[in-house]
C-alpha cells in the first residue's frame, strides 16, 4: 500500500478522504486504486466507521495475499460483510485465476453512498479481478435477499444448497449494539460447513469486554470460535490517528453448523 503524498509503502490501513484514491500494492507488482465513500467520513454514516479503510482489512488482506487465505477462498462463493472500501474482496478477486474464489459478494450497510463507492472500486480495478463480482446493501439482521440472489447468479452450484462457503470481515467489531444483527446474518448466509474469517483491533479502552460477548453469542447460536495466533497469524500496525498506541489485530475464525439448535 502506498502513502497517496510520499509514495512510501504502507504497512496500516487509512483514513479516507472524499475524491482521494490509495494505491495498494500488491505482491504481482500491480496495485488496486481504492477509495472510500464521501459521505461515510461526515456525521450521516459516521455511526459505522465506513470513512477508513482499518487495520483489520489489511490483515485479511495480507493473509490473502500470503496463502493462508488464498487456500481457503480457492473456488469458493465468498462474500464480505461491512467492505467498506472492499480491500480483501479485491485482493481475493485479483489472484490468480486457478486460484480465484469462484465469485465474490461485496456488501456494506444498504445505504447509495456505500454501495456506489463498492462497485466504483470494483469497476475501476476490473482489469486486474480474475472471478466475477457482484455489489449488493445488507444491513446486519435483515433478511439477505439481494446477497443470496447474487451467489446463486453467480455460483451455479447453488441448487439445493444457498448461500455462502466463506464469509469475510474485516473491523466489523466496533459498538456492541449491532452484534447480534452480524450473527443473524451470518447464520442466515453461510451454507452448513461454511466459515467466517473475521479480523479486528481493540479500538478503546475496555473494548475486549464486548468482543468476549460477542464470541460467547456465536458459540450460543451454533459457531464454533476459533482464535488463530500463530506467529504467522498475527500483526501489529500502526493506529490510523497520530497519538494513537500501535494496535494488534486479532484473527478468528467462525465455522457454521446450521444442524445445532440456536437459542
Amino acid at each position: 500500500m502506498a502513502d497517496a503524498q510520499t509514495g512510501e509503502p504502507r504497512r496500516a490501513g487509512w483514513v479516507g478522504w472524499a475524491g482521494t484514491l490509495e494505491q495498494y500494492q500488491l505482491s504481482s507488482g500491480a496495485s488496486l486504486a481504492i477509495s472510500v465513500a464521501p459521505s461515510a467520513a461526515c456525521g450521516r454514516l459516521g455511526h459505522l466507521h465506513a470513512g477508513s479503510v482499518w487495520n483489520g482489512a489489511v490483515h485479511l488482506a495480507q493473509l490473502i495475499e500470503e496463502g493462508l487465505l488464498r487456500d481457503r477462498l480457492r473456488g469458493r462463493t465468498v462474500i464480505e460483510l461491512g467492505a467498506g472500501a472492499g480491500l480483501p474482496s479485491l485482493v481475493a478477486l485479483a489472484t490468480a485465476p486457478d486460484d480465484a474464489p469462484r465469485c465474490v459478494v461485496l456488501t456494506d450497510y444498504d445505504d447509495p453512498d456505500l454501495t456506489a463507492n463498492l462497485q466504483q472500486n470494483v469497476e475501476r480495478n476490473a482489469s486486474l479481478l480474475a472471478s466475477n463480482a457482484r455489489v449488493c446493501g445488507h444491513s446486519w439482521g435483515t433478511a439477505p435477499v439481494a446477497a443470496l440472489r447474487a451467489a446463486a447468479e453467480l455460483d451455479g452450484s447453488q441448487a439445493g444448497s444457498p448461500g455462502f462457503d466463506v464469509v469475510l470481515a474485516a473491523d466489523c467489531l466496533w459498538n456492541s449494539e449491532p452484534y447480534e444483527g452480524l450473527l443473524q446474518s451470518l447464520a442466515a448466509l453461510l451454507r452448513p460447513g461454511g466459515e467466517v474469517w473475521l479480523a479486528h483491533c481493540h479500538h478503546w479502552e475496555g473494548h475486549e469486554a464486548d468482543d468476549r460477548a460477542f464470541f460467547a453469542r456465536a458459540e450460543a447460536l451454533g459457531f464454533r470460535v476459533e482464535r488463530w495466533d500463530a506467529p504467522a497469524q498475527r500483526r501489529t500496525y500502526a493506529c490510523l490517528f497520530e497519538d494513537g498506541e500501535e494496535q494488534e489485530s486479532f484473527l478468528h475464525r467462525l465455522s457454521w453448523d446450521a444442524g445445532k439448535a440456536s437459542q
